[in-house]
């Protein structure tokens, strides 16, 4: 659905019947669309609902993002001991996709195309946890049969690959996000400029000159999500100096703001994105 909502949106005479048609095939993200309609961000006098009048009040735009965000959230195919992982990457990508909006507004750049790249930075580690649990549940085929044939007992629920979660999740997301990122985005067929973001965000230098603007853009907001916590544990960074805000030439005013706004303000978008 999360698909199949973006290529219609590409679609400029794309009506709300339309999307709304395609949004209730999946109950999850229609009820997603019907909270998020009475949240604090959009709630109005009278609580809604039905899936028509919750894509009325929030608009298509907001409609979209709302559905995209939902269908990355999938769980299937990852096992439970990851949920606290996929919690923290949700949340990171959550707060990317906010903090690109807000840089490209301060910037007068395109807002919904920072949205978008910001929330699918990160579309690489979901990927990667899915595999580790297909490579984990390999791995416990074998050791149940090699107990069998050693007539020793097994005991699968306390079964483990050593440093699993602790060293070859983080490895795996910080070498492997980029390059799975990018076939994800093929394969989905997303904007060159999106793909290009998945693939370049570190460094953003290396980016194309014609996607280098909103690669720097999602870089400085991932990079606010490690200040600020967003998705990972808090890392304090100078971002007077930041070589990123110098090269989107950010002046100290528009950066004060940011970074001021960030907290008090996108902070609890992102619950209510994610929630």
């Amino acid at each position: 659905v999360a698909m199949e909502t973006l290529k219609l949106m590409n679609n400029p005479n794309v009506s709300l019947m339309q999307l709304e048609n395609l949004v209730k095939q999946d109950q999850s993200i229609a009820a997603r669309v019907i909270k998020t309609a009475n949240s604090v961000m959009f709630r109005g006098a009278v609580e809604i609902t039905s899936l028509q009048q919750a894509m009325a009040r929030i608009g298509l735009k907001n409609v979209k993002d709302v559905v995209v965000t939902a269908g990355l959230q999938s769980k299937q195919g990852t096992d439970a001991k990851f949920e606290d992982v996929l919690k923290t990457v949700f949340e990171g990508s959550g707060g990317a996709a906010l903090i690109s909006q807000a840089i490209a507004k301060s910037m007068m750049a395109d807002q919904e195309a920072a949205f978008l790249a910001g929330l699918l930075s990160s579309i690489g580690k979901p990927v990667l946890l899915k595999a580790i649990t297909k490579i984990e549940k390999a791995e416990i085929l074998n050791a149940k049969q090699e107990a069998f044939y050693a007539k020793k007992p097994f005991d699968e629920k306390n079964f483990s690959l050593p440093g699993l979660k602790e060293e070859i999740v983080p490895f795996a997301f910080k070498e492997f996000n980029a390059v799975v990122g990018a076939a994800v985005a093929a394969r989905w067929n997303l904007p060159e400029s999106v793909a290009s973001v998945i693939k370049f965000q570190h460094p953003p230098a290396s980016a194309p000159e014609a996607h280098r603007r909103l690669t720097s853009i999602v870089h400085l907001a991932n990079e606010f999500c490690k200040h600020f916590g967003y998705g990972q544990p808090a890392q304090p960074t100078n971002f007077g100096t930041h070589e990123t805000v110098a090269a989107l030439a950010i002046g100290s005013e528009e950066l004060n703001e940011l970074i001021h706004d960030i907290p008090d303000k996108i902070g609890p978008q992102i619950a209510v994105f994610l929630n």
